[in-house]
């Protein structure tokens, strides 16, 4: 079976099996095929990032630092630095975030920044979403004017996809934040209502994403909107 069937696979077993079902299935499997195809790195990488996500998203994060390092070796080892590897750096800073160690996700946001502003063809939200990421890494940190800038950043990506509504969303919403730890509480709410209204071309105000930035909205001062 290749990586790519049995990917598909464990897709198809989310419908019916737990987080932690899945994770013990997938573990014997990266394992088989480590032995069986020792010559496919990316299908392997692939594996090993897929058991990394199921455990970051339980936060099983020393199981999930195991799975996201292992393939990241075995790339750095292969000589491949393509968007796989980048993915796989990627993966790894957000786990890095949830731990709290922010030093090491910082170093690897800004490495998967680097990399993926090397590949021209790459979806431009996918860059914009690192920036976000670093933003919230200066956000945790309270660094706030920093966190902007990268937000900033985000949003002059984004300006090339406006139908994106939920990278345009979360970039409003992630600004909001900043500016209210800096105090500005006018313009936090500008920021939360522009996202309500992302959220809402999604979803429709019956959407949890509309329904939580409009919470936030009105916390911060937000007039009632019709």
């Amino acid at each position: 079976m290749k990586a790519l069937e049995i990917i598909e696979k464990l897709d198809a077993m989310e419908e019916y099996k737990s987080d932690a079902g899945l994770k013990e299935w997938l573990m014997p499997r990266c394992e088989e095929y480590d032995i069986a195809n020792p010559d496919d790195i990316l299908g392997r990488a692939a594996l090993y990032n897929e058991l990394g996500s199921i455990c970051r998203r339980n936060r099983w994060l020393d199981e999930g630092e195991k799975a996201f390092l292992e393939a990241k070796i075995m790339l750095e080892n292969a000589g491949i630095r393509d968007g796989n590897y980048a993915t796989t750096v990627n993966n790894l800073a957000g786990l890095y975030r949830l731990s709290g160690d922010f030093e090491r996700s910082f170093e690897l946001f800004c490495l998967c920044r680097e990399l993926y502003s090397t590949m021209p063809e790459l979806p431009v939200d996918t860059l914009a979403s690192v920036c976000n990421n670093i933003g919230l890494l200066y956000l945790d940190k309270r660094e706030y004017t920093r966190a902007l800038e990268e937000f900033a950043r985000a949003e002059s990506m984004i300006k090339a996809i406006p139908d994106n509504y939920y990278v345009h969303a979360v970039t409003a919403g992630n600004s909001a934040y900043a500016h209210y730890g800096l105090g500005d509480m006018k313009t936090a709410a500008e920021c939360m209502l522009r996202a309500a209204r992302y959220a809402e071309k999604l979803g429709g105000r019956s959407g949890e994403m509309y329904r939580n930035y409009m919470e936030l909205y009105r916390r911060l001062g937000g007039e009632e909107q019709e």
